[in-house]
């Protein structure tokens, strides 16, 4: 991370022709599979053979030594599963010691993060005997880096070689590489790419002939996103394509929302590399300066005070807490996936196993610690809770007089609601109802759990287990249909009187069908609470208007998404390949969730049809079983007597 000038992307097109037969002479075996992580193909493996996709941040360490016990926890908490950990040989800042090492690979080790390190002080330099000193350091250090090899990857240097080409960056790799190897270091490499990280062209043209230098095939590139490979949805669309067509794995090493004034595209980012399966690192946890301070993600050392470059990345849509699943090495469950992880007092966020009258959403081993502890249960663990569901607190290791305590956070103001002060925990378990707004509150209490999460206090016990009993298996009733709900927007943005366009990415409606029901859910909202829904449309990208000025009933608005093709688009599409744009006036928009019903012999028929007699007493539910006083816009289910029906308005 630096201040770089600007410089053209555009170099050398395409690869080197002999590039293609020299990717065949490549060993495809497996590196280390038993000792470490290595390389299978384009993915990344851990020691245990599950594919890893990191999930994380950086930290500064260099020049921030003296914090870790704060700031390593700290990532852990908000749901990382790898931290990239800046080290100095000495150049530039006081080196790192051999036992300031092995307590920084302890202390992510306890707190179940996979780490990277980097040397931080050749950064920019395109003197080879800059980059030869980093690996002189890592060779110092062989012996501890090999023993926690299973843990550990050596990003060689940070951003060496700030030229914007590719000979002598490749050059450069091409000798450090086998000086590594031939020293006897066995860590998965990492390199970065040429001119500050921010010209991939380099290991688009000589990646795969700059790998075939790692006698144990056993390298990765790091492409660092910013304004100049990652300002527009267009370079992330390009580069991180181009990235998935070399032989080598790739990972984004570095980016954030903003940088240096300019905007980025972490949107489409994150979108993609949830799409592609690759790494995330964002830059970077706290103490930026000249002209980067946006990149901050906290205001200081604890994860306390959220700056926008942290909400957006970690708590966004396809960000950190929605994508981060802990490595298998640490005895969690293989593979990855789309759940957040959280370790320490804030346990695992499971993603959803399902019980025998519930979900599991959380484990782990949260001690209370008499009052002193605060556990946080984040808020993707309930991001598929609906209203009237049932949320159980498991305890274990219960002592005399276990009590606990239950807090939450309001939408947009994060202020402090207690829920419950202080209750007894009863054989071990504890329940709490997910329904209404709470006293003194504007948000319901499932938009703050949504938004924030729950936070626990107590004594003499430990939290063992979240899990999310449904409405209608507590109750046993049946609103003749099913559903499935996935949430796959989350926010808290002000309506703000029309003036707001809120996007919502493209990304959100990857698994949308003709048909299917979006549900948007609000909080804050006032005497008249309106919605629209636009979308762009044709080469010019009209703006084209779905819903106008729709009333928001009871904090939610839904849609369904017609199956029909226009003049020149059709719904479906355009929302797959665009997004949408949503306004409004007096609300503040919180979540959208997908809603695919699931057919159990209801008949679909129009509202006008003669099968329900409307000159009679008809109930009216929502598909989530919340009965309503008149439909609206959507699907719904309606029982008159013995009959029910689902219908469409």
């Amino acid at each position: 991370m630096k201040l770089i000038p600007r410089r053209s992307l555009f170099g050398k097109k395409g690869l080197v022709g002999a590039l293609a037969a020299l990717a065949l002479l490549i060993p495809s075996g497996s590196a280390q599979a038993a000792d470490g992580f290595y390389v299978s193909g384009k993915k990344i493996m851990d020691a245990n053979g599950n594919e890893f996709m990191m999930r994380g941040c950086n930290f500064s360490w260099c020049w921030q030594r003296g914090n870790e016990s704060t700031v390593i926890p700290a990532a852990k908490r908000i749901g990382c599963n790898a931290i990239r950990i800046q080290l100095s040989t000495g150049s530039k800042w006081q080196k790192c010691s051999d036992s300031e090492l092995e307590s920084l690979i302890q202390l992510c080790i306890d707190n179940k993060l996979i780490v990277i390190f980097n040397t931080h002080d050749e950064t920019g330099s395109d003197n080879y005997s800059d980059l030869e000193n980093a690996c002189n350091f890592w060779i110092e250090k062989k012996e501890i880096l090999n023993k926690y090899r299973k843990y550990v990857l050596v990003n060689i240097s940070n951003e060496w070689y700030g030229s914007w080409s590719t000979d002598g960056w490749a050059n450069g790799y091409k000798q450090a590489i086998p000086k590594l190897r031939n020293a006897g270091i066995k860590n998965m490499l990492v390199v970065d790419c040429a001119g500050y990280g921010q010209y991939p062209t380099s290991i688009f043209e000589k990646g795969d002939e700059v790998a075939a230098y790692d006698s144990e095939n056993n390298t990765v590139y790091s492409m660092h996103f910013y304004q100049y490979a990652a300002g527009s949805d267009t370079d992330v669309y390009n580069n991180i394509n181009s990235a998935m067509n070399i032989s080598t794995p790739v990972i984004i090493g570095e980016f954030a929302y903003s940088h240096q004034g300019s905007s980025i595209a972490y949107q489409k980012i994150m979108d993609m590399a949830k799409e592609k399966g690759m790494s995330t690192l964002i830059w970077s946890w706290t103490g930026n300066s000249s002209g980067q301070e946006a990149c901050d993600m906290f205001g200081g050392y604890d994860d306390s005070d959220w700056k926008e470059n942290g909400t957006r990345l970690v708590k966004g849509t396809n960000g950190v807490q929605a994508t981060s699943v802990e490595c298998s090495v640490f005895g969690s469950s293989s593979g990855s996936g789309d759940s957040g992880n959280t370790g320490d007092n804030t346990g695992d966020n499971t993603g959803g196993d399902s019980s025998s009258d519930g979900t599991t959403v959380w484990t782990g081993d949260g001690d209370l610690n008499s009052w002193n502890s605060v556990i946080e249960i984040p808020e993707s663990a309930f991001a598929s809770a609906k209203e009237g569901d049932t949320v159980r607190l498991t305890f274990s290791s219960v002592s005399s007089s276990p009590e606990v305590q239950i807090a939450v956070k309001t939408v947009s103001a994060w202020t402090w609601t207690t829920l419950v002060t202080s209750a007894a925990i009863e054989n071990s378990k504890y329940e709490l109802k997910i329904e209404g707004t709470p006293d003194g509150c504007s948000d319901t209490l499932l938009a703050m759990l949504q938004s924030h999460g729950m936070f626990l206090k107590g004594q003499n016990a430990h939290l063992a287990k979240v899990e999310i009993i449904s409405a209608s298996s507590s109750d046993g009733s049946s609103s003749g249909s099913s559903e499935s709900a996935s949430t796959v927007w989350t926010g808290s943005e002000n309506l703000s009187n029309w003036t707001n366009d809120i996007e919502i990415p493209a990304s959100a409606f990857t698994d949308a069908s003709s048909g299917d029901t979006l549900r948007f859910k609000f909080s804050d909202c006032g005497s008249a609470p309106k919605v629209q829904l636009v979308i762009k449309v044709g080469d010019s990208w009209d703006w084209t208007v779905l819903v106008d000025a729709d009333e928001i009933a009871d904090g939610v608005y839904e849609y369904v998404i017609p199956n029909d093709t226009r003049a020149d688009y059709s719904v479906i599409s355009t929302l797959q390949d665009r997004g949408m744009i949503l306004k409004g006036q007096d609300a503040t928009f919180t979540t959208m969730q997908l809603v695919k019903s699931v057919s159990t012999g209801v008949d679909t028929f129009k509202t006008d049809s003669n099968r329900i007699d409307f000159s009679k007493p008809v109930e009216i539910y929502t598909l989530d079983g919340r009965r309503v006083e008149e439909m609206t816009h959507g699907i719904y289910i309606l029982r008159q007597g013995t009959a029910v029906r689902k219908v469409m308005k």
